[in-house]
């Protein structure tokens, strides 16, 4: 028995999101919403793929433990063949997408644990003919 999907798009950080996409759900599927799966989209830079994937160090929240703390499943691309083009490397297209799945209040939690294992990187843009001032 196949459920038909319908596609919501909501900004992941705001605030109740999980509770409206369960209300949501409820509405458009009644008595089979315990049975709906969502799925999150995020674009990651390439070259934090490996990062993410091996850390592994007790003090840190590694991928498998979001997996196992919020009963989600957490996709990196991965290449199907070397010989195929860089744009098929997984289902959605992209090599930089990471795929989170499950209901949609596990989703949204492990989510907001995915963010926090993101190494932040601040730019800074100076204008070469300023001096600095003290």
């Amino acid at each position: 028995n196949v459920i038909p999907f319908k596609t919501i798009c909501f900004s992941i950080n705001q605030p109740g999101l999980s509770e409206a996409t369960e209300y949501l759900i409820q509405a458009f599927y009644g008595f089979e919403a315990p049975l709906v799966k969502v799925t999150c989209q995020t674009e990651v830079s390439e070259q934090y793929h490996v990062y993410l994937q091996t850390r592994q160090q007790s003090k840190d929240m590694c991928i498998a433990a979001i997996e196992q703390y919020t009963h989600t499943a957490i996709q990196f691309p991965t290449t199907i063949n070397s010989n195929l083009s860089q744009d098929s490397t997984n289902n959605y297209g992209r090599r930089t997408s990471v795929i989170i799945s499950g209901s949609p209040t596990q989703v949204c939690q492990a989510r907001k644990l995915f963010d926090l294992c993101l190494p932040i990187i601040l730019n800074f843009e100076i204008s070469i003919d300023k001096e600095p001032t003290r």
